[in-house]
């Protein structure tokens, strides 16, 4: 028998080859637990800022609250000024008019931010699945070895 054809040999590369392939499974697997790890990690990002996000936008409600409730207030007082002696009150109706324009502005800068985040959210969200894409591309260049871009 030939050295190439022997037991001994083929035994040999067997051992060989199941061992390379034992090595390629772990590699495989580390990588893949890598790759993972920073997917949570990217992805424990993106929850913190739409948290921060959340964070910012829910005083905006309770501000929306209590300028309706200085409205509502400012109403009551404009009706009773009406109600007393014109004379008097015209300055008073005048100046709790413009404060209820003023209030009212206000009120309403704040809805259309409140609708804009609730209609689109994705106002928010686009950033921050940018960069997260961004950041697993990059990752991916470096594992990969090509040249960053």
């Amino acid at each position: 028998m030939t050295e190439a054809a022997s037991p001994t040999s083929l035994t040999r590369t067997v051992r060989a080859l199941l061992i390379a392939l034992f090595n390629a499974t772990l590699i495989l697997s580390a990588l893949c637990l890598w790759l993972a790890w920073n997917v949570v990690s990217t992805a424990q990002g993106v929850a913190e800022e739409v948290s921060r996000t959340a964070e910012t936008v829910l005083p905006l409600r309770a501000e929306v609250r209590d300028l309706s409730a200085e409205v509502a207030g400012l109403r009551e007082e404009l009706a009773a000024a009406r109600a007393q002696a014109e004379t008097t009150a015209n300055d008073r109706m005048e100046a709790l008019s413009d404060a209820l324009g003023g209030v009212e502005a206000r009120m309403s800068d704040i809805a259309g931010t409140i609708d804009v985040l609730r209609d689109r959210p994705e106002t928010v969200m686009a950033p921050a699945i940018s960069g997260v894409f961004d950041r697993l591309e990059r990752i991916a260049i470096r594992v990969a070895g090509c040249p960053g871009s």
